[in-house]
Formats: structure tokens, sequence, C-alpha cells
């Protein structure tokens, strides 16, 4: 899908390429993921409509232009829905072909808001995007982190939509250069997924 041009709302600041801070995980839920589901719009240029399961992310980012703040960190967002892997079944599918899949680096959280009495507003969960090579996953550098919305707002049977920030990791090597071979990959950048 293409990337909305559609401008802000109008009592609200928008980020655009130079805004100062990544949006929080409040403020994905909120601001962004329950007023797309509640309108059906997507309202915001830096919020892309993309399959995150069906590409290779390192592809799937040079398609869309990239949320930067004013450090110069680099995020791509994008409303997306994931799939069950089976009919009725609570686990999702987050396979990307055969080249590889997001790996969750640890179960979803709460995402709280109020500080008094926080109450539960969303979830987050984590990722990384490994490969296999050599028959042992490697970690590509990419991060997911994919913020849904309670099961409560959602019909739990259909797809679920979800908010996903996605990203290199700041420790991450520079990505390999497209002309290499899957045969020759780059030794230093491939370190070993911890396995689940």
């Amino acid at each position: 899908m293409a990337a909305s041009s559609s401008s802000s709302r109008p009592d609200e600041e928008e980020p655009s390429g130079d805004f100062w801070s990544h949006p929080t995980d409040q403020e994905l839920v909120t601001k962004y993921l329950r007023r797309h589901v509640e309108s059906g719009k997507n309202l915001w240029r830096f919020v892309h409509e993309a399959d995150v399961y069906a590409a290779d992310p390192e592809d799937l980012t040079t398609k869309y232009a990239p949320a930067v703040a004013g450090d110069g960190s680099a995020a791509w967002y994008f409303f997306t829905t994931v799939r069950p892997k089976s009919e009725g079944g609570q686990r999702r599918a987050r396979a990307v072909g055969d080249d590889g899949c997001w790996h969750s680096e640890a179960g979803a959280k709460d995402v709280v808001l109020g500080v008094p009495s926080p109450r539960p507003i969303g979830r987050r969960q984590a990722f990384s995007f490994v490969t296999k090579r050599d028959g042992q996953r490697v970690r590509t550098g990419w991060i997911m982190v994919e913020i849904g919305l309670g099961y409560a707002q959602q019909d739990v049977s259909s797809n679920e939509l979800v908010l996903c920030k996605v990203y290199r990791s700041p420790r991450a090597r520079p990505a390999a250069t497209k002309s290499k071979t899957a045969d020759e990959p780059a030794s230093d950048d491939v370190k070993p997924a911890v396995a689940a």
C-alpha cells in the first residue's frame, strides 16, 4: 500500500521528519493506533500502511521514508495486521516467507497510562528479525516493537490491527550490501540468536 499524505488533525502536534523524539508507547496507543482503529483513517504522513510480515525489513524500509528524531535516530512506523497461524488460534504468524522471521525477544507487556492508578491501555512486544545461515538463527540488527490494543477493544477472531515501529539496533553493525551473496555473509555482523 502507498504511504498516506493526509495532514494531521489541527488540534494536535504531528511528529514529522524532524520531530524532537519518537512517540512513546502510550502515544502510539492513544494518539495513533486507537484513532486509526476508530476512524479507519491514517491521518499521519510518517505512519505507513504495509504488511510488515511480508517483506524483509531491509527491503521494506527502502520503500518508505523514515521518521527522524532530533538526535538523528530513524524509525519506520507501519499500520499492519497480524494474522493468526491457524483459524481461531492465539499464536500469530510472523514469518517472512522463507527468508526469516520476527523472533520474540520477550513476552507481551502492558502499555499503561496514569501515575497514581495505572491502567492498561494496550500491549507492546519486542521482536528481532532473524534469518538462518548454516542452520543457525542469526540476528540481522533489525528490531520491531509491535503495539496492539487490548483484546477488549478488538474482535479476537479477526486479524489484529497493530502499529509497528521498525528500526536498526544502535548496536548493530552496518547492513551488508545487497551485492553480497547468501553464501558470503559478512562475518563480523553474524551473531547467533538465542532460542526462546
